[in-house]
């Protein structure tokens, strides 16, 4: 406001008075002007990302715990020496046909072997190891005909497995792992 006018826009009242361009009736006050200081920051733990982080490292620690353990005990399983005695004893006879067989993952002693007129009682030791083990012996009779032959298979100093096979040509298989 005042007595004179200070310019282009300025308007007289019926007051006698000049008024500013912005004092005008009818014309929107200027805005309040506000100055806002920082926005409060929130505690770490009332933030839902927070929550969502440790739930993905608590899931993805376990997991890890888990993938640990197991591939400690494979490898344990995988490396484990096992002692496998393949036996074959008979009666009435003095010779046999024998045939032993190991099938084993990973390095170590594994295919098949045969021996022709083995003397009896025979046996065969080995060392093996591996998830994925096999052992097998056949024993096949003589021409003998109340003769019998027996294989047993023993690993770790457990029998797996023996039979008994009586007669002419007659053969008796044993075969297992170390799981049985």
């Amino acid at each position: 406001m005042s007595l004179t006018s200070q310019g282009q826009g300025w308007w007289q009242a019926n007051d006698g008075l000049w008024y500013a361009p912005q004092q005008a009736p009818g014309a929107a006050p200027p805005p309040p002007q506000y100055v806002q200081g920082p926005k409060p920051k929130k505690k770490l733990t009332h933030r839902p990302l927070f929550w969502i982080g440790l739930v993905i490292l608590v899931f993805l620690g376990g997991c890890i715990g888990i993938v640990a353990t197991v591939s400690t005990a494979v490898h344990h399983v995988d490396t484990q020496k096992h002692t496998v005695a393949y036996s074959v004893t008979g009666s009435g006879v003095t010779t046999a046909s024998i045939t032993y067989s190991t099938v084993q993952e990973g390095n170590g002693q594994k295919g098949t072997a045969q021996v022709t007129d083995a003397p009896l009682p025979w046996s065969k030791t080995i060392t093996a190891s591996g998830i994925f083990s096999f052992f097998d012996v056949s024993v096949t009779n003589g021409p003998a005909g109340l003769s019998y032959v027996t294989c047993t298979l023993t690993v770790d100093g457990k029998v797996i497995s023996t039979n008994k096979s009586s007669g002419p040509y007659a053969t008796a298989d044993c075969s297992g792992g170390p799981n049985g």
